[in-house]
């Protein structure tokens, strides 16, 4: 059993890193949103440099908890980037990954779990529809986790 000086200290140090977390996170979004203006100007809102800044402030929302930001920062991304690289890529199946990841801390699991296994598909991997049950409810697992762990 942890003393009660210990627990305080380790609450206090969650705290801390927290509010610390925040302001990194906050200290990131301004400079992504000024290069994903530039590179919109530079390349055309359609290049795969502005989905890889999509897809960047897409993780910062999902960081703070805001899933259905992110959710819109990756779909926004997955367009370019299918259009770009195609379907059958490994970067379609990353971003397919980190949307149905926002779509899995949404609750949305039927449509997480569709996601999901389509970025497994366009990875080159074979998957049943109880892996991909099982890849939904985990990921909702660690998100739920993450989310108690920093407080939120």
């Amino acid at each position: 059993m942890a003393c009660p000086g210990r627990l305080g200290r380790a609450q206090t140090w969650s705290t801390a890193y927290h509010r610390r977390l925040t302001r990194v996170y906050q200290s990131v979004v301004a400079p992504n949103q000024r290069v994903l203006e530039m590179d919109k100007q530079l390349f055309g809102p359609r290049h795969a440099l502005v989905a890889d800044v999509l897809i960047n402030l897409g993780g910062i929302r999902f960081e703070w908890a805001k899933y259905a930001e992110a959710e819109r920062y990756y779909r926004e991304a997955l367009a370019i980037n299918e259009a770009w690289y195609g379907t059958n890529h490994p970067e379609t199946a990353s971003n397919l990954t980190a949307l149905g990841r926002a779509l899995v801390s949404q609750q949305r699991l039927p449509e997480a779990g569709v996601v999901l296994r389509q970025a497994l598909v366009r990875a080159g991997v074979r998957v049943s529809e109880t892996t991909t049950l099982v890849i939904a409810l985990l990921s909702r697992e660690i998100s739920r986790f993450t989310a108690e762990a920093s407080g939120l």
